[in-house]
């Protein structure tokens, strides 16, 4: 059996395993946001330029990645190529190949260990205690809390008839949208707020996050192509693939970002 040595620390999102006449494993768990993914991309970087031909990147412990984590990943095989190396992705996640099949970027990367063929899926019930809702709340502008944002949308998500896939989407569109809103919406730093207005029914889920930024025209930021390694605009790419409907409202003090995810009509019974 191969000796594994470990470069490791603790508040990493990253690690590095050094195997015995194998190639580097780079180890990625937990949530992969913009606030980590750089590790992502500087780990890769470092073993290509010490002449590596092949590196790994082990992906089964994420837990959630967003398109900066897509990014990184993106940016590190193109690195890759222009190294004559390979990038390899060992045991993607189901969302991560989810994310890659509908932005058209599952061609550019090299897999091993797939996860297993993904069940048809079926919409859950829904409760009736919760059959409509809505969720108002505004949080401190700071970026460690997109994740709870998150987590609250989530929580309403979870309880109206979407797929697991579909609730997914939902968490990568809202994460993208409120790390936008904490980056370029808030001009007086924690001093402003973030709010959040989720209202769910038997049609769809809307979300709309206000900030108090002077806004942008998502008109002039440039959309990269269907499996395009160019840089810039993923966020928004994503967002925009991940929902039904997304649009822009530019308000007196501040910028409102509007979300709709569709619930979809269940398939009829067999037989019917």
């Amino acid at each position: 059996m191969n000796e594994v040595a470990f470069s490791r620390k603790a508040d990493r999102l990253v690690d590095i395993e050094f195997r015995a006449g194998g190639a580097p494993r780079v180890v990625v768990r937990g949530d992969v946001d913009f606030r980590r993914a750089p590790e992502i991309r500087e780990a890769i970087a470092n073993l290509l330029e010490q002449g590596r031909k092949r590196v790994d990147v082990h992906l089964a412990d994420v837990v959630f990645m967003d398109s900066s984590g897509i990014s990184a990943l993106l940016d590190s095989v193109r690195l890759a190529r222009e190294n004559n190396a390979r990038l390899v992705l060992v045991s993607p996640t189901r969302q991560l190949m989810h994310l890659l099949e509908v932005s058209g970027f599952e061609p550019l990367f090299e897999f091993e260990q797939l996860p297993s063929a993904v069940i048809p899926p079926v919409p859950r019930p829904v409760r009736p205690s919760v059959y409509w809702q809505m969720s108002e709340f505004s949080v401190p502008c700071d970026p460690e809390l997109v994740a709870d944002i998150r987590h609250r949308v989530a929580q309403i998500a979870d309880s109206m008839p979407f797929t697991t896939e579909e609730i997914e989407d939902v968490k990568l569109a809202v994460g993208e949208a409120a790390t936008n809103a904490f980056r370029y919406g808030c001009p007086g730093g924690r001093a402003d707020s973030i709010r959040v207005r989720c209202i769910g029914d038997s049609g769809a889920l809307t979300v709309e996050i206000t900030d108090s930024g002077a806004g942008f025209d998502p008109g002039l930021v440039p959309q990269p192509a269907l499996g395009s390694l160019e840089m810039g605009g993923r966020g928004l790419f994503f967002m925009k693939l991940a929902m039904d409907e997304v649009d822009f409202r530019w308000l007196d003090k501040g910028t409102c970002v509007r979300m709709v995810k569709h619930v979809k009509a269940p398939p009829p019974p067999a037989g019917q």
